[in-house]
């Protein structure tokens, strides 16, 4: 097995970890040139700005433009005025609100998947962001509106995001709107402003309904002061994962990696080496904090789709989850949908979901004892296999989470 490189040397991991990062941020840069050209083709149709420029020969104060454009683009996606909005100022029954239309991982993807079945249902739904990324594709059948004032009234706002908490609240206050909160995660523990942490406790008892994604975050709910409380675990999507008994399982060990603190990557790094050094094969996903973090990967391969993700747990044995608080684990709950034995630490996110002995993992106290982790490793290949934890999850499915969320839609509409 490959070892971590001393310090200055870059192996192939920490090769690839690089490329992948340069890929995004060149797609990143090529986007948004491709949407600052298409204002500046808007803006040279008006012919009282050619003559601006033209006059001031080179010298052209265009910052005030570009100020404003600035102001504009973080509004929500931008859109050239050739676009046209399907009703855009007529009322809507449900107006979701994100704080990013770059929806790609956690919790903001499982909403917009659900706004999604909504619309599909039949329901007239529209979509605003609050801020906007040049390389998100906001391509789909449901309105995007660049201003929530775009929309005259709706029957329902919903949050998705603590940084959304207040800016819902004022506008249902303003237009008599019910409203919904999507709590996805227990937010005021770690969304990285912390004036959007007071906000999120301060408006939680205003809305009309909260939704939450967990028994535990249920809990935390009502101890905050939410009134109306429904739990709805949007879990794995069993048209993507599931056990496949014909793929042969590798002495691999899969590993999913996210930028923030809360997800504990920096913890078990340390660890990974012995596990290498007694053979097992160790694969990192998703992002991280230092690219340099791959040295102690076999192989770290970015950011993957749910289809690559579910093929990469049906060949390996074992998922090594380092987060250290989750309001549910999605990740956790699809690698056991697909046989991958999951090893976490005590975080939260399935308390009271599963009988104590009848759990679809191993849960050791922490990380912080190497040797624990270890023998939970060697635990897990005794007490579990891919059959046992893919049937200790098989009531946890998105379509059951949808049905109870739907349910809940349908009596605030009528109601």
């Amino acid at each position: 097995m490959e070892t971590p490189k001393p310090h200055g040397e870059v192996s192939i991991s920490e090769l690839k970890a690089r490329l992948y990062e340069k890929e995004r941020i060149e797609q990143f840069l090529r986007a948004e040139v491709k949407e600052l050209w298409s204002y500046i083709k808007i803006f040279e149709k008006d012919p009282f700005l050619k003559v601006y420029l033209r006059t001031k020969s080179g010298m052209v104060k265009i910052y005030l433009w570009f100020s404003n454009f600035t102001k504009k683009s973080f509004k929500g996606p931008a859109l050239d005025k050739s676009t046209k909005l399907k009703n855009i100022n007529d009322s809507c029954e449900i107006l979701l609100v994100l704080p990013s239309d770059k929806i790609e991982i956690g919790g903001l993807v499982s909403a917009n998947k659900f706004i999604n079945e909504l619309f599909v249902e039949g329901y007239s739904v529209k979509k605003v962001a609050l801020s906007h990324d040049p390389s998100a594709n906001v391509t789909n059948d449901i309105d995007v509106v660049k201003s929530i004032d775009e929309v005259v009234n709706s029957k329902l706002v919903l949050a998705c995001g603590a940084e959304t908490v207040k800016f819902v609240q004022d506008y249902a206050n303003k237009h008599q709107n019910k409203s919904i909160l999507l709590m996805q995660g227990p937010d005021p523990f770690f969304t990285p402003r912390f004036n959007d942490s007071v906000d999120f406790l301060d408006t939680l008892s205003q809305f009309n309904l909260v939704l939450t994604y967990s028994p535990y975050l249920e809990k935390l709910a009502r101890f905050w002061g939410a009134m109306n409380v429904t739990t709805a675990v949007f879990g794995p999507d069993e048209n993507i994962f599931g056990l496949n008994e014909l793929v042969p399982r590798k002495n691999q060990i899969v590993v999913p990696c996210r930028f923030a603190t809360e997800k504990g990557i920096k913890i078990l790094l340390p660890s990974l080496s012995k596990l290498r050094q007694s053979g097992w094969k160790v694969i990192g996903f998703g992002d991280l904090p230092d690219l340099a973090m791959s040295n102690y990967f076999d192989d770290f391969i970015g950011r993957i789709t749910p289809t690559e993700t579910s093929q990469l747990f049906q060949s390996s044995k074992i998922i090594i989850d380092p987060s250290l608080i989750e309001g549910l684990g999605l990740t956790t709950l699809e690698a056991a949908k697909c046989g991958c034995i999951p090893i976490i630490q005590k975080r939260g996110g399935f308390e009271d979901m599963f009988e104590s002995n009848k759990l679809p993992f191993i849960e050791i106290d922490n990380f912080l004892i190497p040797q624990v982790l270890l023998d939970a490793v060697n635990q897990s290949q005794v007490e579990l296999n891919p059959r046992l934890v893919n049937e200790r999850v098989s009531e946890i499915n998105w379509n059951n989470g949808l049905r109870i969320a739907k349910n809940e839609i349908k009596k605030l509409i009528k109601s």
